[in-house]
């Protein structure tokens, strides 16, 4: 049984999965720095936070969104060793 699975994703942008339950983690790429260094952040959304899943546009607005107003998604940040135990199960 998978516990989460890469459902999209667009390379050095994001990657979304869906949860066993319904919800989302959504992995942003951040560049910050003087040298511009590619930083992954995990984020969850419950099930009816993220309506389009699959459109590129939604997604791409969505990401936007994170990436301009941080501190409105910062409650929603998980770690990358909570994604990792969840990728661990999937076999």
């Amino acid at each position: 049984m998978n516990y989460i699975n890469r459902i999209s994703s667009n390379p050095w942008d994001y990657t979304l999965y869906q949860i066993i339950d319904g919800g989302f983690v959504l992995k942003v790429i951040f560049s910050e720095g003087v040298y511009k260094v590619d930083i992954e952040r995990y984020f969850l959304f419950a099930a009816d936070e993220i309506i389009k899943p699959l459109d590129a546009e939604y997604m791409k607005v969505l990401l936007e969104s994170i990436r301009c107003d941080y501190a409105r998604f910062q409650s929603q940040e998980i770690t990358k060793e909570s994604v990792s135990d969840w990728l661990c199960y999937c076999g």
